[in-house]
């Protein structure tokens, strides 16, 4: 409730005072961050669940995704999708579209496509995420050539 109103401070001191943390805590407060605009602490939040031996939930996982997406930070973000296989999470459209967003904020378009294209199912997000993901494409492509000012 602190970090969806923007407390982040509020929400950390009660995950601080908390006896048993777990991956609801985590993602809880994970997610906070990344939605306060501090991926990079959220990044960091998850690397602190790893170390307390506490696995990701999907939604730990699409939050540490959106961080990725929001940093450009392309080696966390493949070292997330590759942590998201190993948990069986990328037969979930939620967690394929989080990829997609991932790798095209990252400039790999290519490999947006290719989770894209081994979808079990998709929905409009996903099919709105690859459209928006080729226009960053575009966009990086132009910026690259100087055609956008």
């Amino acid at each position: 409730m602190y970090a969806k109103c923007g407390i982040i401070n509020g929400a950390m001191r009660f995950f601080n005072e908390m006896y048993i943390r777990d991956a609801v805590s985590y993602t809880a407060i994970i997610s906070g961050y990344v939605q306060n605009g501090n991926s990079e602490e959220g990044l960091r939040m998850f690397l602190e669940m790893q170390l307390s031996g506490i696995n990701p939930e999907k939604a730990t996982m699409a939050s540490v995704l959106s961080a990725c997406s929001h940093l450009a930070a392309l080696h966390y973000g493949s070292c997330s999708h590759c942590h998201a296989i190993v948990c069986g999470f990328t037969a979930d459209t939620m967690i394929c579209n989080a990829l997609i967003d991932m790798y095209a904020k990252c400039g790999k378009i290519d490999t947006a496509r290719k989770v894209f294209d081994r979808m079990h199912k998709r929905g409009i997000v996903s099919w709105n995420t690859l459209i928006i993901a080729y226009a960053i494409q575009d966009l990086l492509q132009k910026a690259n050539t100087g055609l956008v000012p």
